[in-house]
């Protein structure tokens, strides 16, 4: 008989888990990339919990991308040649694009709002 892991089916429950398949920038939730003296979450194969799906205007781009909002706030990043592993704080407010991570498993989420909305939204800020 399998073991059940109560809070492990819980979590599939409430949470969507990404992978990260490449470098990945992180985002403000004005659109802006956030600076880590160039670092970036590194390429991993580890699952990492979102809890949203939004659209965010990205100002520098001119368009709205679709980002998904992490739960953690520290992550392995590029290393900058001073350690082997390096981390960043990204905070409690950080986003990455959908189109720069995998989904793998969990909570299939929908959008919080539409492309349109975060481009009015970004033009009365």
């Amino acid at each position: 008989m399998p073991l059940r892991d109560p809070q492990r089916e819980e979590n599939l429950n409430k949470y969507a888990y990404i992978t990260f398949s490449k470098d990945t920038n992180v985002y403000n939730a004005d659109g802006t990339i956030q600076n880590h003296n160039g670092q970036k979450i590194v390429k991993q194969m580890g699952q990492f919990k979102v809890d949203k799906l939004m659209y965010i205007w990205v100002p520098s781009e001119k368009k709205a991308n679709l980002f998904y909002h992490l739960v953690g706030t520290k992550f392995y990043a590029t290393n900058t040649g001073t350690s082997f592993f390096d981390k960043i704080d990204v905070g409690h407010d950080a986003y990455v694009k959908a189109d720069d991570v995998k989904f793998v498993n969990g909570v299939q989420l929908t959008p919080l709002n539409t492309a349109a909305e975060a481009q009015v939204a970004a033009q009365k800020k």
